[in-house]
This record gives structure tokens, C-alpha cells and sequence, in this order.
């Protein structure tokens, strides 16, 4: 009887490591690279208050920053007309995968 409950319990941990080992990671929706050239370019532009915006982290897609626009996972614009925005912009443009705006 104690023999089989340990096996039980042997069963259990072992399907339950399995089935967390085959779920894929969890990351955000939104590109890692426009992820980090959006963190870089709020950052350069003195993290102005916008809706939504981090400056480090965040999923700009899924959670709808204030004028971002994505097509599926990727930033294809950022449109900011009237937000009052100074700074530089960074180096870090060139990393995003698909920006047209």
C-alpha cells in the first residue's frame, strides 16, 4: 500500500515537471528588440509622461502604450503628435524589426 501511494506520488511530480518543461516560455508579445529601442528611446526623450510607457520592460503591444501602433508582435509606428517631447533620439532606432511611422 505505501509502496504504491510513493509511486503515485513519483507519477505525479514526474507528469507535472513534463508538462511544465514542454510549455513554451513566457515572454511578451511585443518584439524583445522594439521592446528595447522603445525603453531606449523613452529614455532619451526624458521619460515624458505617457500612458503606458517604461523605462525598462513592458509589453508595448499587448498593454496599448500611448502612440504606439503594432501590427501583431511588432512596432510599426509611434505616433506622439501634440506630446510636448524633447531629449535625443538614441542609436537604438535601428533595433526595431519593423517600423514604417
Amino acid at each position: 500500500m505505501m509502496r504504491d501511494s510513493k509511486l503515485k506520488i513519483y507519477a505525479v511530480a514526474v507528469v507535472g515537471l513534463l508538462s511544465i518543461s514542454t510549455i513554451p516560455n513566457c515572454f511578451g508579445y511585443t518584439d524583445p528588440s522594439d521592446v528595447v529601442a522603445i525603453n531606449s528611446l523613452y529614455v532619451a526623450l526624458g521619460m515624458p509622461p505617457l500612458l503606458g510607457w517604461l523605462f525598462a520592460g513592458g509589453d508595448p503591444c499587448l498593454e496599448g502604450w500611448q502612440g504606439v501602433q503594432c501590427v501583431n508582435s511588432n512596432i510599426t509606428g509611434i505616433v506622439l503628435n501634440n506630446a510636448s517631447l524633447g531629449g535625443e533620439l538614441s542609436e537604438n532606432l535601428g533595433a526595431f524589426a519593423s517600423i514604417i511611422q
